[in-house]
């Protein structure tokens, strides 16, 4: 396990997949979590949920499918069945490949509208990460 190591806020500082923990500006800190799954922005108002230091626990390979990430936070990833996943069950293919298709405008077409753009950018590309993973499947 690596040194903490302190943290002003901005991009991810490692792969996606790197297990790590951190220490938030509240004094709390998070277990082993995959760095994909955590929000490192901060904020003009200094909130308490911000990551203030974190260390590396394992290296990890950049993600294989938009499935391992989630943008900003972690509350589907830590979901038994994440959404998407239900909606792909419930769907017809078409039905969902029209879901992910929205999903990706609805995110570019608000992006700064609502916060932070280059986050809306990111939900948008994940969302055509899928788009893509589930029509090469197809």
């Amino acid at each position: 396990m690596s040194e903490w190591i302190e943290w002003a806020g901005g991009e991810c500082p490692v792969a996606q997949g790197t297990v790590v923990q951190v220490e938030l500006r509240g004094g709390a800190g998070l277990g082993d979590r995959p760095a994909g799954h955590l929000d490192w922005r901060h904020y003009v108002e200094k909130i308490q949920s911000e990551i203030v230091a974190y260390r590396i626990v394992r290296e990890s390979a950049a993600p294989t499918s938009a499935d391992d990430v989630q943008i900003a936070g972690d509350h589907y990833t830590t979901m038994t069945v994440q959404p998407w996943t239900a909606m792909e069950a419930w769907m017809t293919p078409e039905q969902f490949i029209g879901f992910l298709r929205g999903n990706v405008v609805k995110y570019a077409a608000r992006a700064g509208s609502k916060g932070d753009a280059l986050a809306d950018y990111r939900k948008a590309r994940h969302y055509l990460d899928k788009l893509i993973e589930t029509l090469e499947a197809a």
